[in-house]
């Protein structure tokens, strides 16, 4: 992604060259250290992996011949019209308008664009256009629009790998599966990409790799079961996995690992795998849930953490969750690197007989959840805190969870299927991650 700053104009005010005893309206040229402050302020509000460039607009025909971006970030001062705005958004990116303090400077510029604001709201909504402006109040704010604008751009460029028939949510159609399929294409931009069952058997069945189990015994810190087959069977899954995510060129993937002929056929689950790709950076959702797969990129994206994806279990009379699944990463964070401890069982369903699902030891911190509408218009949120890990008869990692909210209140405003959840609270850049994808965030 590539974000232009730009100076709007080129004259100002600043407070200290104000004589209030001749208060003649004399603006000066904008001082290079204000000109330095912009470029430096964007600086570090851009989000790691961002090209930047910077650039001084002084006369309304540079705007026709503007270097592409995909956000343009735009201060302005005197010597301009909200007319520079409207050519500006022309080149049909978002504009972020960031505006200084009247205690640095003032001029012109901050009455016009207001009134670009005030139209471009109206003329896109006459026109049923997505209204691509927003204004910054200060660093903090700008961070946490260019950020969201980041996740937008980064899920509008995914590729989704999604072997097997996508799960028939909402209604238990197989139609409506497809429809989800379709849905996250016209929305948001993904570009999908479809493997059947039978083909991939046919690459199970035709990759001939020789499979070292030496790596994936040594980082569980116990395995509650003596074959060594199961440990080769799930290092397979998962070598087989990363191979096609690669030759497919994908960047998310879900496995319709249960209800498709890959399971009685290799009497295997992808626990394990999906576990480690969700580490490694690739967005990784299982049941081949194509509406969690576009909540999991917006949380995953947004936080900058792998997500958890997993069952809910609510409890409103003491506002406990419990959540669990036999997916979980380990990793904390991207950034931070911090990893939680695994054991390694059977799967659950069929404790004697598959193999194998990883029970990730979550650690008892501040978390992140979110759940997606089958519409994908809407979005709850909620924050907690990791209580304990337990052990009912369910899916291998569960956690309890102290809700911030009311559970009652949770639950009545329930969405989607499966949840995420990640390490941290990034309530705050999830909701304006929501904004700018247009989708409702639900915050009980």
């Amino acid at each position: 992604m590539k974000v232009i700053g730009l100076i709007l104009g080129s004259h100002g005010t600043p407070p200290d060259t104000v004589d209030p005893a001749n208060p003649t309206f004399k603006p000066t040229l904008i001082p290079s250290s204000v000109k330095k402050r912009i470029k430096e302020n964007i600086l570090r509000a851009l989000p790691d992996g961002v090209d930047f460039e910077f650039a001084e607009i002084t006369s309304e025909s540079q705007l026709f011949e503007l270097p592409e971006a995909d956000i343009y970030v735009a201060s302005p001062f005197q010597n301009i019209h909200d007319r520079w705005f409207h050519i500006l958004y022309s080149h049909n990116k978002p504009i972020v308008i960031m505006p200084l303090p009247l205690s640095e400077i003032f001029s012109y510029g901050d009455v016009y664009y207001p009134y670009f604001i005030r139209d471009t709201r109206e003329i896109d909504g006459a026109l049923h256009l997505p209204h691509k402006v927003f204004l910054s109040k200060d660093e903090s704010d700008l961070s946490l629009i260019l950020k969201a604008l980041y996740v937008k751009y980064r899920i509008n460029h995914t590729r989704a790998l999604c072997i097997g028939e996508p799960m028939y949510e909402p209604f238990h159609s197989w139609d409506w599966g497809y429809a989800m399929v379709r849905a996250v294409q016209e929305k948001f931009g993904l570009t999908w990409i479809q493997m059947s069952s039978e083909n991939f058997l046919k690459y199970w069945k035709t990759w001939a790799q020789e499979v070292d189990i030496t790596e994936i015994r040594e980082s569980a810190r116990k395995i509650h079961f003596s074959e060594d087959e199961k440990l080769r069977q799930a290092m397979k899954m998962y070598l087989v996995l990363k191979s096609i995510i690669k030759e497919k060129e994908a960047d998310a993937f879900t496995i319709n690992c249960l209800a498709s002929i890959i399971l009685p056929k290799l009497e295997i689950t992808p626990c394990y795998a999906l576990s480690r790709l969700n580490d490694e950076g690739t967005v990784s959702a299982c049941e081949a849930d194509t509406t969690t797969l576009l909540d999991m990129l917006i949380t995953v994206y947004a936080s900058n953490s792998p997500g958890f994806m997993a069952n809910p279990y609510l409890f409103p009379s003491d506002d406990r969750l419990l959540l669990s699944h036999c997916t979980s990463p380990t990793l904390h964070s991207y950034q931070e690197k911090e990893r939680d401890e695994f054991d390694f069982y059977t799967y659950f369903d069929s404790p004697t007989k598959l193999g194998i699902a990883p029970q990730v030891l979550k650690s008892p911190e501040t978390v992140t959840i979110t759940g997606i509408s089958h519409n994908l218009d809407r979005m709850l949120i909620i924050g907690g805190k990791i209580e304990a890990n337990t052990y009912f008869s369910t899916c291998r990692t569960q956690v309890e969870i102290k809700v911030d909210e009311d559970v009652k209140q949770v639950a009545e405003n329930y969405q989607g299927r499966h949840w995420i959840l990640v390490y941290g609270d990034h309530k705050e850049v999830i909701k304006r991650t929501n904004e700018v994808l247009g989708i409702e965030s639900i915050t009980p």
